[in-house]
């Protein structure tokens, strides 16, 4: 039987060892200026700033719009090789056409984001709470994702978080986003040679950062590799960068 193909994506994995990586959601917030950023730091030189302190980032722009390749060189030109870019799929494939008769865009989302090569960490799915389990429905969207593609999913279902659902992950090497907040917590089950975790509660402790740290590292079903940390529900605030 023929080896499926490998992707850009694919390739990036390193899975001689686990690999940690820290970020927040967005990064160009006026409000952390004199907490995270200099006073006078214009929003330009913003991501290069952030880039130079962690190593990853999810970018929302997406979710409303959908990203361009002068875009995406553009962030990619400021920032250094090892820097990873989470890109959230836009809401029109996860919120309005609710993964059913997508597959232009699905193309052109995926398409976009390849470009960047192994700057890209991976295309997370979040599906809004009011999106019930339908495994019809997700079978048939596997089916128009690009082979070999690195991405994740967050269910904010409770009833997605099932072993069918995991078992479907797994068998395509998709990660469970494990989000958790002061609503709800992902099991954390599932794991590929990536993974995926959004720290959204109000307020982390040391003791809690340290426990999340080494869950991240820890192997389940295959080594982790990429790993987004995404701490703090409150950016505006400033929290998510202390």
């Amino acid at each position: 039987m023929a080896s499926p193909p490998v992707s850009a994506d694919e390739s990036d994995h390193d899975t001689t060892a686990s690999r940690v990586l820290v970020g927040t959601s967005d990064y160009n917030y006026v409000e952390w200026k004199g907490r995270f950023y200099p006073e006078k730091l214009t929003a330009k030189k913003m991501l290069p700033f952030y880039a130079e302190r962690l190593s990853t980032v999810e970018i929302n722009y997406t979710f409303y719009r959908m990203p361009t390749d002068s875009l995406l060189t553009g962030w990619s030109e400021v920032t250094l090789d090892h820097f990873r870019f989470t890109l959230k799929a836009p809401r029109r494939i996860t919120h309005i056409a609710r993964l059913r008769g997508c597959e232009e865009m699905v193309s052109e989302f995926c398409g976009a984001a390849q470009t960047r090569g192994a700057q890209l960490g991976v295309r997370l799915f979040q599906l809004p709470p009011s999106f019930e389990k339908n495994l019809a429905v997700f079978d048939e969207f596997f089916g128009i994702l690009p082979p070999g593609v690195r991405a994740a999913f967050e269910f904010r279902h409770t009833p997605w978080h099932d072993p069918d659902v995991f078992d479907r992950l797994r068998a395509r090497r998709l990660a469970l986003c494990v989000a958790d907040s002061e609503r709800m917590t992902t099991p954390t089950e599932v794991a590929v040679p990536y993974g995926y975790f959004g720290l959204r509660d109000q307020v982390y402790q040391p003791d809690d950062i340290a426990r999340w740290h080494v869950l991240g590292r820890t192997p389940r079903a295959g080594a982790l590799s990429r790993v987004g940390l995404l701490p703090g529900q409150g950016p505006k605030r400033g929290h998510a960068t202390d």
